[in-house]
């Protein structure tokens, strides 16, 4: 019997347009098995979907690097794992200098920085519906308070996506993540944490077996979280690569896919 489910948001829950269908939405707040979203995007872009689909259970963000609860003044953490100050500050130093046309954000726990409004960030704009605080990323970096959980670089150019996936891996920075999510964002994270890991952590909290528990994706990144479940479901838009690691693929993201798996492999 399952007992949870976890489901990724951009290419899964979400429609193209970034939104939830109205039916999907309506189906959430009548269902009783408790769901928690798991995605790369901050705690700030995920409560409006949170909130319309009436989600109280712990949520998972920045790609299992924070675990929080919702409340009605914002959010409770539970879990936390935040990049390395110096490195970061070092990675702000080399991106403006080797990669001065990539845009270049950081979060916290609350809000979104980035140096620059431009394409790229008028793009995540519209995507997340979220307003950025513009600023110079070394001073921002050098701030007392709340720590950093992501560091996200936006380009439109594949050939500088593919030069700069390369400059990062090979500078070797032991404490940090590095993910390519979806054709313009590269995200740097705490290597501490990951999807799989958080969900790990609350199976844990809860006396949850993975055989009890499900997980919906559609991405490379998912794949981890998708093969810790008793019961992966793969979106029809899903790559090839990811729909191999299961029988169950539910329809597409833009037809209501979570919900068309919810009711075919976990309720009927």
């Amino acid at each position: 019997m399952i007992k949870k489910i976890f489901t990724d948001m951009d290419g899964t829950l979400l429609t193209s347009n970034g939104s939830v269908s109205v039916s999907t939405q309506q189906f959430m707040h009548n269902l009783e098995i408790p769901v928690t979203l798991v995605s790369a995007r901050a705690p700030m872009e995920m409560l409006p979907t949170i909130e319309s689909l009436g989600l109280t259970s712990p949520q998972i963000a920045f790609n299992g690097c924070l675990i929080f609860r919702p409340t009605n003044t914002g959010i409770s953490s539970l879990f936390e794992a935040t990049l390395d100050t110096e490195e970061v500050k070092r990675l702000s130093v080399l991106l403006t200098h080797y990669f001065p046309q990539v845009s270049a954000s950081l979060y916290d726990h609350q809000t979104w920085y980035t140096v620059k409004n431009c394409e790229e960030v008028e793009f995540q704009k519209r995507i997340t519906g979220v307003l950025p605080v513009i600023t110079e990323l070394d001073k921002i970096c050098n701030r007392p308070g709340n720590p950093f959980f992501k560091l996200m670089l936006i380009t439109f150019d594949e050939k500088t996506m593919v030069n700069l996936t390369y400059f990062l891996t090979e500078l070797g920075l032991k404490h940090l993540a590095i993910h390519r999510a979806g054709r313009y964002h590269l995200e740097v994270t705490s290597g501490v944490a990951t999807k799989s890991t958080a969900i790990t952590h609350l199976l844990e909290k809860e006396n949850l077996s993975s055989e009890e528990v499900a997980a919906f994706g559609d991405g490379y990144n998912d794949i981890p979280m998708l093969e810790l479940v008793g019961l992966p479901i793969v979106m029809e838009n899903a790559p090839t690569d990811v729909k191999r690691l299961t029988k169950l693929i539910t329809t597409s993201n833009d037809d209501d896919g979570v919900k068309e798996g919810i009711e075919r492999f976990i309720l009927s």
